[in-house]
């Protein structure tokens, strides 16, 4: 394929926008979109790719003029489904020379417009529906898919690794923040998370659906839209260290994070700031970083309880539970009704085998004894259901035709939502060979946890949600990670599960063992297990 100069205020190569010389920047063209269109990039490689066709029919016959044809665009990627940038496939489609060869594949995620998909069907191309990790060949060029959730429900972002560029969609857009499209499934926590995926990947070049594309700060201007979107959150007016208090109230501990180091750029001897940061870096175990951070708290005022018992919680954090005593104590000769400070020394003996001395703490004692009777009074519940349902052999109608069993491999889970993970994967696997769709995945193989995590927040009832629901941090540590979850299905063909656990009972959590021994004890009762529900 040939091509004619560039015509200036046109379609330009990324390496004259960016002043940067590579490759894959001199074989993708740029032209900046306007109001009702956004930016689109068209990949030259073995054929034409066209990232984000836009919504202005001008600007093909533009692209077209430079000497490439209609034909040569073989691939359509979109970074999500809103009219400025999805529209101008349709405008692609009016070429004769395209609706006769339908010769078009067209990715987008899997939560993409059905309205959109049902067009591009009727035309008779393909529609190819893509996930977290793919990777494109656009031409010669491999692009990876990163889900990235928040602006609307199908955002997603495209990075080329060579080149540490990435394409943005919405999700990232310079000096400004795109607001959720609720109607399109956007919601502002699910944009920080995928800020906080962003944050987290080695970009350099920002090249995004509005606004001229980014050399070298790509980072930067990231770090912005993650700043932007917290101030979404909490208010635009809302002072730094209010907005982190906030945060840390509703679990976004890594946000709130943020607010208390902008609040301490602009006063680094804010002592209610130091001490949300030290806690917010203790919850998210970050022990190391909290002993940092609560030395500096003793610094600044010896002898402080609130830093004493932190740097002790921190280093029973690191496994250092023998190190850890003397600062309860010297907490306690300080402060002597520092009640946590009695509870973690508690803790600390009984972890170091020392249980006489541990047992002689009352407050340790209590909440230990408090425990166990509550573990007693719900395995009694258990039992006279069982009894129950054994008495007389009667079958009974099951309630689930799907189950899916998220666990980690390598992360052993929180003690506040105790999961047994083998017994539960035995039981899983007498379920599936009983004929159930029951599946255990572990997430640690698993390249979306996203679309399981979200999935099993918006099914069930809002009575009856997951414990994970109101841990608002970083999913992709909780989710199946430290806290294990079972997705049931009422339907093998549903989208959402109906109930997950483990979740808030009228007293007690129920837990995933509990849960799934409820489900085996119905199939036991059904004999041989084949198409009904469970």
């Amino acid at each position: 394929m040939e091509k004619k100069e560039i015509q200036e205020g046109g379609w330009n190569p990324l390496s004259a926008i960016l002043g940067v010389s590579h490759p894959f920047f001199d074989k993708c063209l740029f032209l900046e979109g306007y109001d009702i269109s956004s930016n689109i990039y068209a990949v030259v490689g073995d054929y034409l790719s066209i990232i984000d066709p836009g919504n202005d029919y001008t600007a093909f016959i533009n692209l077209f003029e430079l000497g490439y044809k209609p034909t040569d665009i073989r691939k359509i990627v979109l970074t999500h489904g809103h009219p400025e940038h999805a529209m101008g496939t349709f405008e692609l489609f009016r070429y004769p020379s395209i609706a006769q060869e339908k010769n078009i594949e067209i990715f987008l995620d899997e939560e993409g417009p059905d309205t959109f998909k049902k067009m591009v069907e009727g035309f008779g191309c393909t529609l190819t529906e893509v996930k977290n990790g793919d990777i494109l060949d656009l031409g010669g060029f491999d692009l990876e898919v990163i889900h990235t959730p928040g602006h609307t429900m199908d955002s997603l972002c495209f990075y080329h690794a060579p080149t540490k560029s990435i394409f943005t969609g919405d999700t990232v857009i310079p000096y400004a923040v795109a607001s959720p499209d609720e109607i399109a499934g956007g919601r502002a926590d699910y944009h920080l998370f995928s800020l906080k995926i962003l944050l987290g990947m080695d970009i350099e070049h920002l090249l995004p659906g509005h606004g001229m594309p980014v050399a070298r700060e790509g980072k930067r201007v990231i770090e912005g839209s993650y700043a932007g979107a917290i101030k979404q959150v909490i208010g635009l007016r809302t002072p730094w260290l209010e907005g982190a208090s906030q945060l840390a109230q509703k679990g976004y501990l890594e946000e709130a994070l943020f607010c208390c180091e902008k609040k301490l750029e602009e006063a680094p001897d804010n002592m209610r700031a130091l001490e949300l940061k030290a806690s917010c870096l203790s919850d998210t175990g970050k022990f190391e970083e909290a002993l940092k951070a609560f030395d500096l708290l003793e610094q600044k005022q010896r002898d402080y309880p609130f830093a004493l018992v932190g740097k002790g919680y921190s280093l029973m954090g690191l496994g250092e539970y023998e190190k850890s005593l003397p600062y309860f104590d010297k907490a306690l000769s300080v402060s002597p009704d520092t009640k946590i400070a009695r509870i973690y020394k508690g803790m600390a003996l009984y972890l170091l085998g020392r249980h006489d001395e541990a047992l002689k703490i009352k407050e340790f004692k209590t909440g230990l004894v408090d425990r166990f009777r509550k573990e007693q009074e719900r395995a009694g519940k258990r039992w006279k259901k069982e009894a129950k349902h054994r008495k007389g052999g009667r079958k009974v109608t099951p309630r689930f035709e799907k189950i899916e069993f998220y666990y980690s491999s390598s992360v052993t889970p929180d003690e506040r939502y105790t999961c047994h993970i083998e017994e539960a994967l035995k039981n899983i696997e007498f379920l599936a060979n009983r004929g159930l769709d029951a599946r255990a995945i572990d997430v640690e193989e698993l390249r979306d946890v996203f679309r399981a995590y979200h999935k099993a927040l918006s099914g069930p009832d809002p009575n009856e949600k997951p414990v994970f629901s109101q841990m608002k941090g970083n999913y992709r540590e909780i989710f199946g990670r430290t806290i294990p979850a079972l997705l049931c299905y009422a339907k093998a063909n549903d989208r959402v599960p109906s109930e997950v656990f483990p979740r808030e009972g009228d007293e007690e959590i129920v837990t995933i063992n509990e849960a799934l021994k409820g489900v085996v004890m119905r199939v036991k009762g059904i004999g041989s297990y084949k198409s009904s529900s469970l």
